[in-house]
């Protein structure tokens, strides 16, 4: 009775002396921040734990973060410092962490030599360990994440035109954009269009010259990656000028009038910043006037829908 008194406090002490011990082993995450599609702490904590030595000690502090189209961890080792990891995902990321701390790890602990040199022999040179070895190039490199997308673009471009003048015609013009955000494209536009020639249906001698100038913005949405494609959405305001001939008494007219236009876009990568952007879709007037010449007929009037196209080279910066 008096020895099973004497051993208990022994037991108890030596069961908690080993708990303690299994618990100390392994990785400690003082502190574990991360969006919710991340791993839980104690699962980053097992992930760490397994790519160090058997019985190895280690804490750290982990911050994830979203970051462009990412993951972006931030792991601060007490001996080594922060390091910041970026991946496309965040398990890549806590992968390239827990090797980071494996390295930090080896190099502050370094295998001793373990077989010593004979008596009759000299004893070895004592081997020397660099005492900083940098984790980070010898980690593996992360998954690389895709080039950070140009915010700005400028572009010369060719057009076309169906409906607003007597028959289609063709033109010139310029686009200078931004990317607000991901996927999102907004440009200002303008575009100047071939003169060409009308005249009544009743007398071939008597008519008038039009020319068009438009100009406007547009929004885009990019619902596919690399060769951008997505549905465009925008307003233009579109000026249709005709100078009269034939006629007794020659007069000049111009129509202004605007609306919004429907159309789906595409940018497709060439070399470097150079890409080629095209496009097509409607433009709806929301006024059409009609050219007359007085007491002889209407020489021309917009159609209720007009049909563009437009193609050019874009620089992106």
């Amino acid at each position: 009775m008096l020895l099973s008194r004497t051993l208990s406090p022994l037991l108890i002490a030596g069961v908690s002396l080993v708990a303690s011990s299994a618990r100390a082993e392994g990785v400690t995450l003082a502190s574990w921040s991360a969006p919710k599609e991340c791993p839980a702490q104690g699962e980053v904590e097992q992930r760490m734990r397994d790519k160090l030595p058997a019985g190895a000690e280690a804490s750290a502090r982990a911050r994830v973060e979203k970051h462009k189209k990412g993951f972006k961890l931030t792991l601060e080792i007490p001996s080594r410092g922060e390091r910041v990891l970026e991946a496309d995902t965040c398990d890549a990321v806590i992968a390239s962490a827990a090797v980071v701390l494996a390295m930090s790890y080896q190099a502050d602990h370094p295998k001793e030599e373990a077989q010593p040199a004979p008596k009759e022999e000299k004893p070895a040179a004592p081997v020397i360990v660099p005492a900083s070895i940098d984790s980070e190039k010898e980690a593996p490199k992360p998954p690389p994440s895709e080039a950070p997308r140009s915010l700005f673009g400028a572009r010369a471009e060719g057009a076309v035109d169906v409906g607003l003048l007597p028959t289609p015609t063709f033109g010139g013009g310029i686009a200078f954009g931004v990317d607000p955000i991901a996927r999102l494209h907004v440009e200002l536009f303008g575009g100047l269009y071939a003169s060409q020639e009308a005249t009544l249906a009743s007398d071939a001698t008597r008519g008038a010259t039009f020319s068009l100038v438009s100009g406007g913005a547009r929004g885009c949405y990019s619902i596919t990656r690399k060769i951008e494609i997505g549905p465009c959405l925008g307003a233009e305001v579109v000026s249709i000028s005709a100078n009269g001939f034939g006629a007794a008494r020659v007069t000049n007219a111009t129509s202004l009038t605007w609306g919004p236009e429907a159309s789906a876009a595409a940018l497709v990568p060439i070399a470097g910043p150079i890409s080629l952007r095209a496009g097509a879709g409607a433009f709806f007037p929301l006024a059409r006037q009609s050219f007359v010449i007085t007491a002889q007929g209407t020489v021309h009037r917009a159609d209720a829908v007009a049909f563009r196209a437009f193609v050019g080279p874009e620089v992106r910066f």
